[in-house]
């Protein structure tokens, strides 16, 4: 099976196994193959054998043969199959196949693949191991391969053959066998190379035959060039020296790079044999080696200049080469060629150089030197890709050679030849600058020094030769600053003293270069250099701030270390006298480091430091902050200075400064200045966007080093969580606080949990600020503490969010910090779940609080609840707490959000064991927070009112928490029989004045019958009309003092009146269809509800005035509900207190639809949403009426012939108007503007698009973030529903970005649902007789066909995918009317759909109209020349007198407008 075959998946894995199953069924022995070519041994391998011993295991014969196979991956296969059934299989199997895997061996040992080379070594073996001496008489046919492998070209494989080697003959024996083998080894290698051995026949098809012969030639030179470095015989020694006599070796020198650079080196350690120079000499190696220095490969480069130096230093180089044409020549060519042989080359360069001057007389060696040093130079590139680190090197070398051979040879002509290698050591310098190399500028910078220092040590040529480089320096100097770096890199010598003093003078000397040099200079040369120039004053005219701040720095701190040394004053040289200069002058002196000691006179003023810090806090400069702070050890008035500059700021400074002063400073400030560092610290990183955790805890490390009282730390923490207020509360903040916290050591977790007192000291605020809320949502008015909170007037300024942040701190910063010691922690969780349960209470948590106090009820639930011993912990401590006489609501919450997570029996059990200490009030407190039965609650006198409140009252709240109705209507029949007689001139009437105990009565009372009303079938009469008085009662009682009372006690009862009727309204409503009930629903609508809903609009409307005065969202949640339960009729026709509008009444206006939809405006406007959708309710109902009012001239229900309209365009009302003008952005959750379209929107469909009780539930603020998305939703629907063309228009307009995702979001999800609502308009609507539509909703097309009794008119409307951004596509097909008329009623199909928001179902009613009208005679109109109107759909009906046309009124009263006259457009009569 073929390459090709086998790639399309046609062959299938081998199964070894599979096939020594089949042979062994069959019976037929397998005759192994073999190969006659490989050897002459192999041939007769298997003669003169017992014919059973080839008779083996079925699978190693299988094995055996895919290793044969020409196929890489069979092969592989076959060896890897092999060595798994070594260890498998007999052992005289395996002795058996031995034999032939010897045949195989030397062929799969050369194999193209390195891996089938690296697996049959492996095989080998494994054979070894396993056979041990049943091996042997087969070894001599494997062994010398193996040794031959171990110099194979892939060091995978000649790794594994020497190890396989080292392990199968182990110590000694390793070292006999190769004696043994490495002559069999040494006649296969040179079989190789001479091309004469049989396995250099191509048998795979991964390499080709020359490719095979590389490889293996080369593996068998470097088998050689081993072999030679061994003890060799004399025949050894022989045979390798006889193949270089033999010219067949010169096939080697035309060969691969490979192969030439083994060559080479083979030749090289052939030299080191007894004769081996003469058979090199005599043969074409030298002129070979000459000839491939310059190779492109670097092997053969190198392995020619090793033999090249080699014969140079046996000097015998120029006995085959000639040393001027041949030598000389090439030398000189190959240094003027600046090419990459140089790395590989350069070496033997001025060893050969050495040698021709040695053959050269005086004259002639100093022209060749002379040619060699311009041969340097010549064609020098510039390009980094030079090999410049050889050419570098190589000069150096030659260098000093040339003046060393000069001063031996030509001692006459030294200052000559010097000056000479000068100039172009001079030339050498500059090239180093283009290379980027240091290291090249230094060596070449000290070539002269080694120079002066090895022959010219304080003689003439030595001073001639500094000069020289001196000069150079100075006249280039703008260029070679670096060479002067490098120069005085180590030191300065006395020598150089007078070019120092040049070089301070000098015009171009930068700033690092002056400093560099001045820095090497011991105190005498110094001093030597300022008894010729004033060194202070050079110093300082050398600094410079605008070329480089780092050098002048340097400069100035130089100067300090001289003017200290040299004792001159500082301000003589340097002024520092503004801010910059000041700091400028710090940071040098604290670059001094240890000569800082020396320098301390120069920084006793005061203003040097004050002005220097002002410069860094102003700029925020981190950097120079930090020196700053390292000398401020030097400044005894450092902090009295830091204090100054943080008072100039008012303590506005970059965190990371003040760090820096706690770092480096921390311990040795006062304690004072210390804590208030650490409280900006603190308080900065709750500025911060997103402080890093790791930049906190480094500066808690900072904090701790720094010896930072925690507590502080601590303080500063709460006071953050406390402090902040409404508009900037972000929950980042708890998550920062969190991790400071986190970060502090842990025995500072005391100054965060919560103490006792501490607690009680927090319920006790919350009772007073949200007393109100709590008595709303949870029945605990038997609470004593009730009637000290009742009187008590609402505050208003006052947030939850204080609490609730600190509360998800605590409790976070606990949970991480000691979650192992929870336990301790009681009171801080108490307290946390007391704010969380405060928080779940609709009216205390709004909008802003959703997100903390969601996250503040899930560490509560992931941490609290779920512990059940802590939970048991927390309501023993609330007990505990209320033994002690701690009655507080928040307790009572607390105690019930508990309770809630428990097992009553659980719950039961608790309070039994904790409540051993409790009063009969603590008893009574706790039986109601946990819902259990009051065993000890008895009245003790029913005669007696106020005693008879308090136990009803108790009893009534215990009734509302239950959910059994049976225990409500029996409670119910029970004071009806039992209370009501004692308490009747009590009930239902809010008392200011000493009656508090009535007030909680009654609104325990009005809290029970709202929990009877959902049993309303189940009462009897008495009970209903006991209801219904206890509800009209209860309302004129609280609207007597309605906008002039705000105590807590009259708002609970006003907010549970409100109540009493959204639930008896709801009743009404579910008991609708009930016949017993009628006669009571009759009364309530004839009696009862118009009291009720009249108080209700009143006091609604008056929300906005009252709002300002109270703060009552529980009213006003009951309030909003209740707008729901008020019929359309009453609102219409309720009597309300007069207001008046200027602008409404002109237009007509009137009274009463005034008193609605002034305080609307109000209302819409309102920051509470539930309040706006309220009015949005109303206001929908009165949309159309204001639409009529508004434009009454333009309504003309029923034109006559001569009627003509006096206005096209319609108008909204000025209501609407005045809030789509506002330009002021409020602080409201829906946007006013959205609310007026929706009430738009409304008046142009019957359908609603959100109910209100939708979003006025008692949760609302939970769910107002997914209804707000959802409403908008619906109304930008019922917008492209209800007017498509307006839609379109706006869409025309957007910029493309925007208009691409309003596309996708439309055709994804609003043109769907207007297609079905579409389909659905079909089924809904009157269809005329003739008419038959069809829908095909897969396609979403609509087919409308009009019976004309003999032949059908046909309508396609295709709906668009992204309708209505598109417009749908209109055909029609061929009918009796003639193609003027189609054409018209086509034109009108599409004006209609695209201006005119048309809807589907009307376009095709419009089509069928025009053909009944046309088929019946009808007149068209001569203006639009169509006979139904696309917009009002009606007849033509205006008939001019003199020429008796009709048109229609829309159509003519757009000619008049159009044309400025009120004539016919026919006969030009005029119409007035």
């Amino acid at each position: 099976m073929s390459k090709h075959q086998r790639r399309k998946g046609n062959a299938q894995a081998a199964s070894s196994s599979h096939a020594a199953e089949l042979l062994t069924n069959s019976g037929y022995p397998l005759q192994i193959v073999t190969f006659g070519d490989c050897e002459p041994f192999t041939t007769t391998s298997l003669e003169n054998r017992d014919a059973g011993e080839n008779l083996f295991d079925a699978e190693i014969q299988i094995a055996l043969r895919k290793t044969t196979k020409r196929d890489l991956h069979t092969r592989e296969k076959g060896l890897k199959e092999l060595r798994r059934l070594i260890d498998e299989v007999a052992f005289d199997d395996v002795r058996k196949s031995f034999k032939h895997f010897a045949v195989l061996f030397p062929r799969l040992a050369f194999d193209a693949t390195a891996t089938v080379r690296s697996n049959v070594i492996r095989v080998l073996g494994d054979y070894i191991k396993k056979l041990r001496r049943n091996c042997e008489p087969y070894l001599e046919k494997v062994l010398s391969y193996a040794i031959l492998m171990m110099h194979d070209s892939y060091s995978q494989v000649a790794n594994e053959s020497k190890s396989m080697l080292v392990d199968c003959f182990p110590n000694e024996k390793y070292g006999i066998l190769i004696e043994m083998f490495k002559e069999p080894a040494c006649v296969i290698a040179l079989k190789f190379i001479s091309g004469k051995h049989s396995l250099l026949l191509r048998c795979e098809e991964e390499e080709t035959e020359e490719q095979r012969y590389v490889r293996l030639a080369s593996q068998s030179l470097q088998y050689l060039h081993w072999f030679c470095t061994q003890s060799l015989s004399e025949e050894q020694r022989n045979r390798i020296i006889d193949f270089f006599n033999n010219r067949s070796y010169r096939r080697l020198l035309t060969s691969s790079s490979q192969i030439v650079s083994a060559t080479m080196i083979l030749a090289n350690r052939v030299a080191s044999l007894l004769n081996g120079w003469e058979v090199i000499l005599n043969s074409a190696l030298p002129t070979t080696a000459l000839a491939h220095l310059d190779s492109v490969d670097r092997n053969v480069g190198r392995a020619s200049a090793l033999l090249i130096l080699e014969m140079t230093k046996a000097n015998v180089l120029f006995a085959v080469l000639d040393i001027d044409n041949a030598v000389v020549n090439r030398v000189i060519s190959l240094i003027k060629r600046k090419k990459n042989f140089w790395n590989h080359i350069s070496t033997i360069f001025v060893p050969v150089i050495k040698a021709v001057l040695d053959k050269k007389v005086a004259i002639e060696g100093q022209e060749l030197l002379k040619r060699i040093l311009s041969a340097f130079f010549d064609g020098m590139p510039w390009k980094l890709s030079f090999p410049c680190v050889a050419w570098v090197n190589t000069f150096a070398e030659f260098t000093e050679f040339g003046i060393w051979w000069t001063m031996n040879r030509c001692a006459n002509d030294l200052g000559v030849i010097v000056d000479e290698f000068i100039e172009k050591v001079w030339i050498a310098m500059k090239c180093t600058l283009n290379w980027n190399d240091r290291s090249l500028v230094k060596k070449m910078m000290h070539l002269p020094g080694r120079i002066i220092s090895k022959w010219f040590r304080n003689s003439q040529i030595a001073d001639r030769l500094r000069n020289q480089i001196q000069g150079h320096l100075l006249n280039e100097l703008s260029s070679t600053g670096l060479l002067i770096e490098e120069l005085f890199c180590d030191r300065v010598e006395p020598v150089w003293s007078h070019f120092i003093t040049q070089l301070l003078t000098h015009v171009h000397a930068s700033q690092k270069l002056i400093y560099s040099v001045m820095e090497k200079c011991d105190d005498d040369i110094l001093n030597k250099i300022n008894s010729e120039i004033d060194l202070c004053q050079a110093i300082s005219s050398k600094i410079d701030w605008k070329d480089a701040e780092d050098a002048a720095l340097l400069l100035l701190k130089l100067l300090i270390k001289l003017t200290a040394k040299l004792g001159k004053p500082i301000t003589e040289f340097y002024k520092t006298n503004d801010e910059l200069t000041s700091i400028r002058f710090l940071i040098a002196f604290g670059l001094l480091d240890k000569d800082r000691c020396f320098a301390t006179q120069f920084i006793t003023d005061d203003l040097l430091l004050v002005r220097a810090m002002r410069f860094c806090v102003r700029q925020s400069d981190l950097k120079r902050w930090d020196i700053l702070m390292d000398v401020a050890t030097s400044f005894p008035y450092f902090e009295t200075t830091l204090q100054q500059v943080l008072v100039e700021n008012c303590y506005q400074i970059d965190q990371q400064l003040l760090i820096t002063v706690l770092n480096k400073r921390g311990r040795e400030i006062s304690e004072h200045l210390r804590s208030k560092l650490v409280d900006l610290i603190v308080g900065q990183f709750f500025e911060l966007q997103e402080p890093s955790a790791e930049v906190i805890n480094e500066t808690v490390k900072v904090m701790v080093s720094s010896s930072v009282d925690m507590k502080s730390v601590a303080q500063t923490i709460s006071n953050k969580i406390k402090s902040t207020d409404l508009l900037q509360f972000d929950c980042s903040d708890i998550e920062i606080a969190t991790t400071i916290a986190t970060s502090l050591p842990s025995s500072s977790a005391t100054y965060f949990i919560i103490s006792t007192a501490d607690l009680v000291d927090k319920l006790s605020v919350l009772d007073k600020t949200y007393g109100l809320e709590i008595m709303d949502a949870q029945e605990c008015l038997a609470s004593p503490i009730v009637k000290s909170l009742f009187n008590e007037n609402v505050d208003d300024n006052f947030t939850l969010l204080p609490h609730l942040g600190y509360a998800v701190f605590i409790t976070s910063y606990l949970d991480m910090v000691l979650e192992e010691h929870m336990r301790y922690c009681t009171t801080s969780f108490l307290y946390a779940v007391a704010v969380s349960s405060l928080a779940s209470i609709n009216t205390v948590c709004d909008e802003k609080l959703i997100d903390t106090g969601a996250s503040l009820k899930n560490l509560i639930n992931n941490l609290v609840l779920v512990n059940g011993q802590l939970v048991e912990n927390i309501l023993s401590e609330c007990i505990s707490l209320i033994a002690k006489g701690n009655e507080s609501l928040c307790l009572f919450i607390t105690l019930r959000s508990l309770a809630n997570s428990l097992c009553a029996e659980k719950v039961e059990a608790l309070f039994k064991t904790s409540s051993k200490n409790l009063d009969p009030y603590g008893i009574t407190f706790c039986s109601a927070a946990l819902r259990l039965q009051d065993a000890s609650s008895v009245c003790d006198d029913y005669c007696d009112p106020y005693i008879s409140m308090k136990y009803w009252t108790g009893r009534f709240e215990i009734a509302s928490s239950s959910e059994n109705s049976v225990n409500l209507l029996q409670l119910f029949t029970q004071f009806m029989v039992e209370g009501r007689s004692t308490l009747e001139e009590y009930l239902f009437t809010y008392k200011m004045e000493d009656g508090e105990k009535q007030n909680v009565f009654n609104c325990a009372i009005l809290r029970f019958l709202t929990r009877c009303c959902p049993y309303l079938r189940q009462m009897d009469t008495s009970m209903r009309d006991f209801l219904c008085c206890a509800l009209i009662t209860s309302f004129e009682s609280a609207n007597e003092l309605w906008g002039q009372c705000k105590s807590r006690s009259y708002l609970l009862f006003s907010s549970m009146s409100v109540r009493l009727f959204n639930e008896f309204a709801q009743m009404i409503g579910n008991t609708k269809d009930d016949v017993e009930l009628a006669p009571f629903r009759q009364d309530w609508s004839e009696f009862f509800c118009p009291t009720a809903q009249n108080i209700l609009l009143i006091w609604f409307f008056g929300l906005t005035s009252y709002q300002e005065n109270s703060r009552s969202i529980a009213l006003q949640n009951a309030l909003c509900l209740s707008i729901s339960y008020i019929t359309e009729e009453f609102i219409r026709t309720a009597p309300l207190p007069s207001v008046f509008d200027v602008e409404l009444d002109l237009l007509n206006y009137d009274e009463h639809l005034q008193s609605i939809i002034i305080p609307l405006h109000a209302l819409i406007n309102s920051p509470f949403p539930d309040v706006q959708i309220a009015a949005l309710k109303i206001l929908k109902l009165l949309t159309k009426d204001m639409l009529k009012i508004q434009n009454k001239q333009n309504e003309e229900n029923n034109l006559g012939d001569e009627k003509l309209p006096s206005n096209y365009q319609k108008r909204l009302p000025v209501p609407f108007t005045r809030i789509l003008d506002d330009t002021v952005i409020g602080s409201c959750i829906l946007p006013p503007k959205l609310l007026i379209w929706d009430a738009f929107i409304s008046s142009l469909s019957v359908n609603i698009i959100v109910e209100v009780t939708d979003i006025a539930k008692r949760d609302y603020w939970n769910e107002i973030k997914s209804l707000l998305p959802r409403y908008a939703f619906r109304l930008f629907y019922s917008t492209c529903g209800i007017l498509p063309a307006v839609v379109r228009q706006w869409y025309i307009k957007l910029p493309r970005a925007t208009a691409t995702i309003c596309k996708s979001f439309v055709t994804k999800s609003i043109s769907q649902m207007i297609w079905k609502a579409e389909c659905s308009q079909f089924a809904s609507r009157e269809i005329p007789n003739k008419l038959k539509v069809r829908l095909l909703r897969a396609a979403r097309q609509i087919v409308a066909e009009y019976d004309l009794e003999d032949s059908t008119m046909t309508l396609t409307i295709e709906y668009p995918v992204d309708y209505p951004l598109s417009i749908p596509l209109i055909e029609d097909e061929r009918a009796i009317v003639s193609r003027e008329t189609r054409r018209k009623w086509l034109l009108q199909l599409t004006m209609f759909l695209t201006h005119q928001n048309g809807s589907i179902v009307d376009a095709v009613l419009m089509w069928a109209g025009n053909i009944e009208k046309h088929m019946e005679g009808a007149e068209d109109c001569t203006i639009c020349m169509m006979t139904v109107h696309s917009r009002t759909y009606q007849l033509p009906r205006v008939r001019c007198k003199q020429c008796k046309k009709r048109f229609h009124s829309d159509c003519l009263y757009k000619w008049f407008d159009s044309s400025n006259q009120s004539t016919c457009p026919l006969c030009r009569a005029s119409f007035r």
